[in-house]
């Protein structure tokens, strides 16, 4: 089979192949069968694949692969081209050995039914003779079986016998004989009338030109529509960059993506699961085979920034646009119909037909809604990629006004918001908590203030650094309150922990008319500040109010709050020095609501804070 068959007339072989069997077709016999059925092996290395399982499992909106115990079988995700077909097969009766004895035992009855009729004629045979007409059929047959009845011009005979032996003398008529009466066109018509009637017409973003539609083999349905080839100029050649067109969201529309890259917690790639997607790229898998495109088109000129070149890479050709050059003859480029990047060497792109400029990019970026404030947070990337990469999901679109479009992904079995799902991860993630390790429940922790007798531990002080940067913008600079009766002891607000750094802060009390003791839920820290230096934070983002509180209080094991003095809190940070990063060893058989703990720090392995504490205060005391 050549490279310029048509890849629907392939899909629509497998179909037939698969449909033919109840129960789908074991994944070994899937070659065989297609052998046997069409006369032609599966041309999936004119394809660009190295298996037909492989070939199979790119096509997932067509054929899905299933496992029965230790065995696998194929079948076609019902549709409404193959539904009348799997309707049919699945009625087929299977032969067995009683069937064909009640058979034997049919025919001899037949047989004496037929000599008890022979000689006389009734009133009931009279009425069949008036409203049956001859069938010039049986009476051939009957006439050779039983010449005798030749010259016999009396009403013909029922033979039962005749039609018995007739059936069982014909030859068998598998399932994919019977196939072979449904034409291809015929199936084809069937499809193209369903999609008329279920969908709406809309312009796919896969728009081949007429000399690309042509030279793949691809027939224009109602989601490929031809748009008018491109004015390519008169002066072509290695430098000119021909702009691929970019794949753009309608609003309030539905998608079914996979993403294929994660940028940033918020910028990611996805790549459309449509079947049109898939026949499309295997076209132009077949149309850069058949060019051999090879050292007759390598470029030999030192590539541009921004154009687009090809590039074969893992066994394909690809379509990729160069990123930037990073250090000599390495280039970076990214895979403008997957989504991927890749550092390579510039000897190895070639340059790009024309042809291939007619066809929209495969891969579109897009924003998720909501995580663009958690870019420079810690935690928040590992389990963007965790929840999303690699995965088939639901994308709706919030804004496509935006150049990439904000849009939301839900999960494609639970529809939950995946976007959420992220987010409450990250608050999860973040959340302080002192776990059990190496038989010990213990944290690694920084010590930030000592207030009331108590200690504020920090757990994680990256987290704080990304606050501190994000509300230094100036997004964070307003509203502010502008009367005490607005305040509200439940809400998060903004105020300055240092001269040019921003906190989040409760307000405790209210010392005066126009002023407040707050507290600092990420520092540890009281302070008293003025009520109209204020910032409501709920009104700019409610996402960061969610953030868990990253100051724990804990008590000091041997120090109770109430004996905890000023020369106590100085003598435990002139032990630690520069360094406040401690571990922190929670006391099981503390029963209080505040954790009791114990202090360990690098610079004394062999004991606790807390006894070298007590030993000093001993003897500034003797």
């Amino acid at each position: 089979m050549s490279n310029l068959i048509e890849i629907d007339e392939i899909i629509s072989n497998l179909k037939a192949t698969i449909t033919s069997n109840k129960g789908g077709v074991h994944l070994n016999c899937i070659e065989s069968d297609y052998y046997n059925l069409i006369g032609e092996p599966i041309p999936y290395q004119n394809l660009g694949f190295n298996s037909a399982v492989e070939f199979l499992e790119s096509l997932k909106e067509v054929f899905k692969i299933k496992n029965k115990g230790i065995n696998t079988f194929v079948y076609v995700v019902s549709g409404g081209k193959t539904q009348h077909l799997e309707k049919m097969i699945s009625k087929q009766k299977t032969k067995s050995k009683r069937k064909s004895k009640s058979k034997s035992s049919a025919v001899v009855t037949h047989k004496k039914i037929n000599n008890t009729y022979n000689g006389c004629y009734s009133s009931m045979q009279y009425r069949l003779k008036k409203n049956r007409q001859p069938v010039d059929n049986l009476k051939k047959h009957t006439t050779d079986i039983n010449p005798t009845n030749q010259n016999n011009c009396g009403l013909p005979k029922k033979n039962y016998e005749t039609k018995i032996f007739r059936k069982k003398d014909e030859p068998k008529v598998y399932a994919q004989d019977r196939l072979q009466k449904y034409k291809k066109k015929c199936i084809d018509q069937i499809e193209n009338k369903e999609v008329k009637n279920k969908t709406t017409l809309e312009d796919s973003f896969l728009e081949l030109s007429e000399i690309f539609t042509k030279k793949c083999n691809i027939r224009d349905t109602e989601f490929n529509v031809p748009i008018q080839p491109k004015q390519l100029p008169a002066d072509l050649n290695d430098q000119t960059n021909l702009e691929i067109n970019q794949y753009t969201f309608e609003s309030k529309c539905k998608k079914i993506v996979t993403v294929t890259a994660v940028f940033s917690p918020s910028n990611i790639c996805v790549v459309l699961e449509d079947h049109n997607t898939n026949s499309n790229l295997l076209g132009m898998q077949m149309e850069f085979n058949r060019m051999k495109t090879g050292v007759q088109t390598q470029l030999n000129t030192i590539p541009i920034i921004g154009h687009y070149y090809a590039l074969y890479h893992q066994q394909r050709w690809h379509r990729i646009v160069v990123e930037s050059i990073v250090f000599d003859n390495l280039i970076k480029c990214f895979f403008i119909d997957t989504g991927k990047s890749v550092i390579i060497n510039q000897n190895q792109i070639h340059t790009l037909d024309p042809k291939f400029v007619q066809i929209c990019s495969q891969a579109m970026k897009a924003v998720l809604n909501k995580l663009k404030l958690f870019d420079e947070f810690p935690f928040i990337k590992e389990i963007v990629i965790e929840k999303i990469l690699d995965v088939k999901c639901i994308l709706i679109p919030d804004s496509v006004i935006t150049n990439p479009p904000t849009v939301t992904l839900y999960d494609l079995e639970t529809k939950m918001n995946i976007n959420d799902i992220i987010i409450s991860k990250f608050y999860e993630k973040v959340t302080p908590t002192i776990t059990l390790r190496d038989g010990y429940d213990s944290a690694e922790v920084k010590l930030i203030s000592m207030e009331n007798g108590y200690c504020y531990m920090q757990f994680n002080p990256d987290l704080i650094k990304s606050l501190e940067k994000l509300f230094s913008s100036n997004q964070f600079f307003g509203p502010c309150i502008k009367n005490a009766r607005d305040i509200d002891y439940k809400n998060i607000y903004l105020a300055y922990y240092e001269q040019n750094i921003k906190g989040r802060v409760k307000v405790e009390f209210f010392i005066s008319d126009d002023q407040v003791k707050v507290f600092f839920i990420d520092y540890g820290h009281f302070k008293t500040v003025k009520v109209t230096t204020l910032i409501d934070l709920s009104r700019i983002n409610v996402y960061l109010v969610r953030i868990p509180s990253q100051a724990v209080k804990v008590s000091l094991h041997m120090f109770p709050p109430e004996d905890v003095t000023v020369r106590t809190v100085q003598e435990l940070f002139n032990i630690l020095g520069d360094n406040n990063n401690v571990t922190i060893y929670k006391l099981k058989d503390f029963k209080g609501q505040i954790p009791c703990v114990q202090l360990w720090n690098i610079a004394y392995p062999d004991t606790f804070i807390n006894i070298i504490l007590y030993s000093r205060l001993y003897k500034l005391n003797q």
